[in-house]
Formats: structure tokens, sequence, C-alpha cells
């Protein structure tokens, strides 16, 4: 019975795109980048990456203030040449020093500059349409 009750369980979570018990929220995670793509991007995004996967995207960096998590909105899948941040290094500049890094990626000027951040994917959230990427780990 249990087993018919976890398969059930199973296909209503995954069949409806929420996230499972063994994901994690981004609060409860390690220091990252959260990537909010909207929803034609994040489905350009799926067709072609997977969790593990080193990816690059381009977007805009939000002003949301948390030692743990960077947020790139207005974002997408980029396949250009230029040099790329790495989610490791913008995390943990944040994480150091704030308004220093703040100035380094240019967050007081309007409008923001694109900016193209590469990292590992730990996380696809379908139903939120958005990817997380492994930050600093210290």
């Amino acid at each position: 019975m249990k087993l018919i009750t976890m398969t059930m369980l199973a296909f209503l979570v995954l069949g409806t795109g929420a996230r499972t018990e063994e994901e994690l929220k981004p609060e409860e995670l390690e220091k990252h980048v959260l990537v909010l793509m909207g929803d034609m991007n994040y489905k350009e995004l799926a067709n072609s990456v997977k969790v593990g996967d080193k990816i690059k995207i381009i977007g805009e960096l939000s002003m949301v203030k948390d030692r743990k998590q960077v947020v790139v909105q207005l974002s997408k899948l980029h396949k250009g040449t230029e040099k790329a941040v790495s989610a490791t290094e913008l995390t943990k500049d944040f994480a150091t020093d704030r308004p220093k890094a703040e100035k380094k990626y240019h967050l007081d000027k309007f409008p923001r500059e694109k900016l193209v951040v590469e990292g590992k994917v730990i996380q696809m959230n379908e139903g939120s349409f958005e990817i997380v990427l492994e930050g600093a780990t210290k």
C-alpha cells in the first residue's frame, strides 16, 4: 500500500511541475544564484539543459538583499563568447562585501547592464520558471 501511495504522490507532484520533497527551497540552499527566466526562456532552456550541466545565462542583477543568494532576473540562456562571471565568484563577492559588489557589478546604474553568469545548474523549478546555479561553498 505504501508503494502505491508513494507512486501516486510522485506522479501527482512530478506531473504538475511542483517541487518534490527532495528539492530545497532557495532560502534553504547554501550560497547560490537564483535565475528568474519567465515562461518562454525557461522552456527554451529546459529543452537542452539538465541538473548538473554548466551553462551561461545573461540577465540583470536584482537588488534583492540576501547574503546567501544573488538574483538574476530577465534571464535567458546565453551562447555568446563574451567573458562570464562565475556564479561562485558572484555569490562570494556579495556575501563578503555587498556595497563593494554592488559597485563592481554596476547595481548603482539604471538601466542596469546585462551580466553574463556561468555556473553549474543544481536545481530547475519548472513551476516558477527559475533555475538555481551553485554558488560559493565558503
